[in-house]
């Protein structure tokens, strides 16, 4: 037996959360430099981004890269 397994998935498992952090920090920070169409789209993309970590912090990037290559084609 290896008694550093434990340890090395203890420091992968604190990596992965500190990255979900950040992540979400940067999407919250991203959230709020970009004018929203409404208050109420602001209000559902910052419960995504608050309450699906991970999801919503994925889903506002890939929605900002669709929204600004739409942008740029029209």
């Amino acid at each position: 037996m290896n008694p550093l397994l434990p340890s090395v998935m203890d420091i992968a498992l604190s990596a992965a959360l500190f990255a979900v952090f950040v992540l979400t920090i940067v999407a919250l920070v991203s959230w709020v430099r970009t004018p929203l169409p409404s208050r109420g789209a602001a209000a559902l993309w910052a419960c995504a981004i608050l309450l699906l970590p991970l999801l919503g912090a994925v889903s506002w990037f890939t929605s900002q890269t669709y929204r600004s290559r739409r942008a740029t084609q029209t």
